[in-house]
């Protein structure tokens, strides 16, 4: 065998582990959610969901709008520095969040994923409902930190 036949080869079999490695690296990525920290005023509870509505400034555009998530079952949650329950907050707290962003695709021909848990998209927003293929992002609250004083 000529060494150039050996040479070739090794490079096929190299840009194969380039592109290999590359789409598991993308995967990866967007399979582990993003964490977020929000800050902004608690419009809504549904404690039996553990889910709010959140008013707060969008990161993405910098405008008011409101978040929809709901609290993981770990959720570590205080009220001015002490330990709180779920159930301890209310309509009107300001409150600093820190919460994980997964995302669900799907088609918008067909019926949302099953979830019993909200979505960030804006109360009332429909402009993605026009798109083919939308995606879903759930905001899971990991730290809610309310201040009342």
């Amino acid at each position: 065998m000529s060494s150039g036949w050996l040479k070739s080869r090794r490079m096929i079999f190299l840009g194969a582990t380039v592109v290999v490695v590359a789409v598991v690296g993308v995967l990866v990525i967007r399979h582990f959610p993003a964490i977020v920290e929000v800050k902004g005023t608690i419009t809504q509870l549904d404690l039996a969901e553990r889910s709010a509505l959140v008013e707060a400034i969008d990161p993405a555009n910098g405008r008011s709008r409101e978040f929809r998530g709901f609290a993981a079952p770990d959720c570590e949650v205080t009220i001015d520095g002490r330990r709180a329950k779920l159930a301890d907050l209310r309509v009107g707290d300001t409150a600093q969040i820190r919460a994980r962003v997964q995302r669900q695709a799907h088609n918008s021909d067909e019926a949302p994923p099953p979830t019993t848990h909200p979505t960030t998209q804006p109360a009332g927003d429909d402009q993605q409902a026009h798109s083919k293929h939308k995606t879903k992002h759930l905001l899971i609250a990991e730290r809610i930190a309310v201040t009342r004083s």
